[in-house]
């Protein structure tokens, strides 16, 4: 990897040999003490009773997204909660929850959310016996304010692999084959009455700090390695020094036989570590620095290069060449990672930054302005910056207490200061708050009637909660509120006036982005009213009877439903309908829906029917005569007709 740099310049060969020819003492240049809050994920077991619950609270920051991973004997319930839905939870038993599942194992990760403490709650009431569980859960991307949010810190430039856009948080990962550091110095000077055992009271340094990952057959390695300028301020003098920590486990374990190169395995307090150091020599300002870490895969471990290189020039002297022995390694490379910690706690980032000159000082920084570069080579030769900085480090204990990092001419700059622990600069487009929202609702409705609205949406790199609110005409007529990045909602709005309405959705999340739906507009037209006419309000019984209906206001087409009595007879699509009525005064009437659903009454209306009796008489009498001429043409019938003789008759 170290081909991807330029060859160093003769006086740099000639200013590497001298180097060579005698070495100062290593200072170690230490792990910062792990904070008082302990581990940044927590994680455990418990075993729970029938209907028992335990929660373990998370903090977050604004943008991070709380992940979560709980293994069970038996099936269980499992939230994540805001504390006053907890509060809720233990008062009445009824659950409120940003998210919830169930089964004997549930993992997942909500958000991103806004700041503030989470609950993870697991309650054993799916079962009748014992919950033995295993639960982790952790925040990502990483918390960059783990170790530090204020002075004193180290100063200068850090890679965290999170990128903070606009609120939301997003981790990224990095593998690279060599690490950058590049310092344009112009004014320096540092004084501490009472520095460490070893340190001078004048002296500060500048660390080029990384992380390598060494993945093997029989386990996976980190290590930290660090290449670090140290000045003495008050000659104008300055060496090298490289330190290579293993982040393995919280304490570094190290050993001559697992770590060689031209320094040794060393002791202290925060464990073991491989130092080396140069003798010093004169440095005048303004100081040009660079500073490389690379490495080179061998068969039975990697080589690790330490260099530095002073002027215009990106020319690199290797002053140190040390070996980390581990046998079957599947894949090495320098990491930066927002997604996790190392297993000592400490970041997958990269650092160049100002602090004491070493083991764990803290110092005051007298005057100081320089810009910083931090740039890595990529495995395929290119050459990128991070594309998120900070103007603080956390993984060395080095520190400054009065120095800022700042961007001039979109270059990092420190100078004195009381300290930025914000975003310092992108070298990449931050990802923006976008949502896409699908608004419907009905093109017409009626005065007096609820509106039917349906919100479907999809949010991208916002922070939950997200707020939707639905303006009606400009103004807002309804909200809610969810934590989901997705969200379909219908519901009813209050009856709007007659006349022609704007509807439209804005989604704010929990920093204040915000998006807008395409605007509807809504026709409410006034309620209808609806009148009924007969034809006539009196008829003959068998004779139809038309009927019409009149309609004002309301959305067409309209639904007709005819009755007579109270019983429906007929439902039509026009206005109009004959009915046949039996004999006697009927109530008419007809019940019209229009399209929005509105139901209005006409009529009603009365109509008799009744039989024509004039011509039923008429009929009747007809029919009487022509049954008596029938009945006297029988007689007739009867008497004419000649009966046979009678036997013994005699006239026969």
């Amino acid at each position: 990897m170290r081909g991807h740099l330029l060859a160093a310049l003769p006086a740099l060969l000639a200013l590497a040999l001298l180097l060579q020819a005698g070495g100062a003492a290593p200072s170690a240049h230490a792990l910062p003490a792990a904070p008082a809050r302990g581990s940044p994920d927590p994680s455990g077991s418990i075993s729970l009773s029938p209907r028992q619950y335990a929660w373990q609270p998370v903090q977050a920051l604004t943008g991070m997204s709380v992940t979560f991973r709980v293994s069970s004997t038996v099936p269980v319930d499992v939230y994540l909660m805001t504390p006053s839905q907890l509060s809720g939870f233990e008062a009445t038993g009824s659950a409120q929850y940003i998210y919830h599942s169930s089964g004997t194992y549930v993992s997942s990760s909500v958000g991103p959310l806004a700041g503030g403490t989470y609950y993870l709650v697991i309650y054993n009431d799916l079962s009748s016996g014992t919950a033995s569980v295993n639960y982790t859960a952790s925040t990502v991307p990483v918390d960059v304010y783990y170790y530090h949010s204020s002075l004193p810190a180290p100063i200068g430039v850090a890679d965290y692999g999170v990128l903070n856009a606009t609120g939301a948080l997003h981790p990224y990962e990095i593998v690279y084959g060599e690490a950058l550091g590049t310092a344009v110095i112009y004014s320096i000077g540092a004084y501490n009455s009472s520095p460490p055992p070893g340190v001078s009271p004048y002296g500060a340094s500048l660390q080029l700090n990384a992380v390598l990952q060494v993945n093997t057959t029989h386990g996976d390695y980190a290590y930290w390695l660090q290449d670090v300028a140290c000045f003495l301020t008050n000659n104008d003098t300055m060496f090298l020094n490289d330190n290579i920590w293993n982040m393995t486990s919280p304490a570094s374990h190290l050993t001559n036989a697992s770590v060689a190169g031209s320094g040794a395995v060393h002791a202290t307090s925060s464990g073991y570590f491989y130092g080396y150091g140069t003798a010093p020599r004169p440095y005048a300002l303004p100081l040009t620095l660079h500073l490389a870490i690379a490495y080179t895969r061998t068969a039975d471990g990697v080589d690790v290069g330490f260099g530095y290189g002073i002027g215009g020039s990106a020319g690199v002297a290797w002053y140190d060449n040390a070996t980390i022995r581990e046998p079957g390694i599947t894949s090495v490379g320098l990491v930066v990672d927002g997604y996790s910690y190392t297993p000592s706690g400490d970041f997958y980032d990269a650092e160049l930054v100002f602090g004491g000159e070493g083991n764990g000082e803290a110092t005051h920084f007298t005057s100081m302005n320089a810009t910083l570069i931090l740039r890595y080579a990529l495995p395929n030769g290119s050459i990128v910056s991070p594309p998120a900085i900070y103007g603080f480090g956390s993984d060395t204990a080095e520190a400054a207490d009065d120095l800022s990092t700042s961007l001039v001419n979109g270059y990092p700059v420190v100078t004195i200061g009381s300290g930025n622990f914000g975003p310092v600069g992108y070298s990449s487009s931050v990802p923006a708050f976008s949502a896409s929202i699908s608004l419907s609702a009905p093109a017409a409705t009626d005065a007096g009637l609820g509106i039917p609205v349906s919100i479907s949406s999809s949010v991208s790199n916002g922070v939950a909660p997200y707020t939707y609110y639905v303006l009606v005409d400009g103004a807002p007529a309804y909200n809610l509120t969810t934590y989901g990045q997705r969200l379909s909602a219908s519901f009813d709005l209050p009856p709007l006036p007659a006349g022609l309405h704007s509807l439209q959705v804005e989604v704010v999340d929990a920093v204040g982005s915000s998006a807008w739906s395409a605007r509807c507009w809504i026709r409410v037209n006034p309620a209808p009213s609806a009148s009924l006419r007969a034809a006539r309000n009196a008829t003959d019984v068998g004779v139809p009877v038309a009927l019409s209906a009149s309609v004002s206001g309301g959305t067409p087409p309209y639904t007709y439903t005819w009755y007579v009595d109270g019983d429906p007879v007929a439902v039509t699509a026009s206005p109009s309908c004959t009915c046949r009525l039996p004999p006697g005064s009927h109530s008419l009437s007809v019940r019209v829906v229009d399209s929005a659903g509105y139901a209005v009454i006409g009529g009603p209306v009365r109509v008799t029917a009744s039989y024509d009796y004039p011509l039923i008489g008429a009929v009747a009498a007809s029919a009487a005569i022509a049954a008596l001429a029938a009945a006297a043409l029988r007689r007739r019938a009867a008497s004419d007709r000649v009966r046979p003789p009678h036997p013994g008759d005699p006239s026969g």
